[in-house]
């Protein structure tokens, strides 16, 4: 699963915890990272049989686009190289092999604060492009390519670049390792600068289904919730929520039902189990820009919110960006739009270059 599909979700549920558990002295005290076998551990020891609930609903993937795969079915080490639309790259070649260590010791904090922060990959020998500051970082390199990351509202923010990576090319012309001297390309800096920001502001970011109680101040029970959830074929787990998890790995949930009981906002299935959690709303929703092959994870969605409204004879509610719509068919308008937008900028929903910008 790729690390840039995750970023703005984290940061973006973290937001609403937080928000959520403003005056609440306990803070993060109830976050914690578990592993998949862990959470299904949890949930199978608070409420035995959950890994075994009938299936109520098939949910149907998505088709794969090649483009959002482009290692599923090779052998080769994949390259982790800047993003060509999400980040501005600077590559200054040496005049041969250089070991990666010294280069690496020599860039202290100071010096990349002073090259406006860039991620920083190598070239090796073999032509392979990785992160110079990794775990598995290689030995020896033959080009240092620098990626600074583009769309930041800043007004600032295309100098910013410009003038860190005028520093690091210099500092770069000065080291034994011989490296060529570049001069970076303000415009160019400028052009793409300008393309991300479009792809930042593009408008509506989310779609949802909301089931709702028919009488007002009635909540979901607690155990229903879960099981019916289950039975969809979504799974609890990242942020005590639930996701339709991605079987064709072209994004990592393709998308949630959040579940809100008033008070923490989350699923916890201790609490469920004690019979202390019941719900007022359940949210089914995906991030449209975010999310490939959005109009069929609509379908797949409404189908979702569908059966759990006929399981807990409930009403639904559409919503566009949290605001109300008008049906189903103002969320196929919107998802559309969206992607239609994208297109003009040259990019996909779900690509790489969307979901490290977005």
């Amino acid at each position: 699963m790729a690390w840039w599909r995750k970023r703005v979700v984290w940061w973006k549920k973290l937001s609403e915890r937080l928000h959520r558990r403003e005056g609440n002295d306990s803070g993060l005290s109830d976050l914690y990272v578990a592993t998949s076998l862990e959470t299904d551990a949890r949930s199978e020891t608070a409420l035995p049989g959950t890994a075994s609930i009938p299936r109520i609903l098939t949910l149907v993937p998505p088709p794969i686009d090649p483009e959002l795969r482009p290692w599923a079915h090779t052998n080769t080490p994949r390259d982790h190289g800047p993003d060509l639309i999400a980040q501005y790259a600077l590559a200054i070649p040496a005049q041969s092999v250089f070991p990666v260590a010294r280069l690496r010791s020599a860039i202290t904090p100071e010096l990349a604060r002073y090259f406006a922060l860039p991620t920083l990959y190598v070239r090796t020998p073999e032509g392979r492009v990785t992160y110079m500051i990794s775990a598995d970082a290689p030995k020896q390199a033959m080009e240092i390519i620098a990626g600074w990351k583009l769309g930041a509202e800043d007004e600032h923010h295309v100098q910013k670049i410009g003038v860190g990576a005028q520093g690091l090319a210099g500092w770069l012309a000065t080291r034994p390792e011989g490296f060529a001297v570049v001069e970076p390309e303000v415009a160019a800096i400028a052009t793409r600068h300008h393309v991300a920001r479009r792809i930042i502001e593009i408008e509506p970011n989310d779609v949802a289904i909301v089931a709702l109680p028919k009488q007002s101040g009635q909540r979901f029970d607690g155990g229903k919730v879960w099981r019916t959830l289950h039975g969809l074929g979504l799974r609890w787990g990242n942020f005590d929520q639930f996701q339709w998890p991605d079987p064709t790995d072209q994004t990592d949930y393709l998308f949630w039902a959040e579940v809100d009981d008033g008070r923490l906002g989350y699923a916890l299935p201790e609490e469920i189990a004690a019979g202390r959690q019941h719900f007022q709303s359940v949210r089914f929703t995906f991030n449209i820009a975010r999310t490939p092959h959005g109009l069929h994870v609509l379908k797949e969605m409404a189908r979702a919110a569908e059966a759990f409204a006929k399981e807990l004879d409930c009403q639904l509610a559409y919503m566009i960006d949290r605001g109300p719509a008008h049906g189903l068919r103002a969320l196929d308008f919107a998802v559309r739009a969206v992607g239609a937008k994208l297109r003009t900028c040259g990019v996909k929903p779900g690509s790489r270059p969307v979901c490290m910008l977005r």
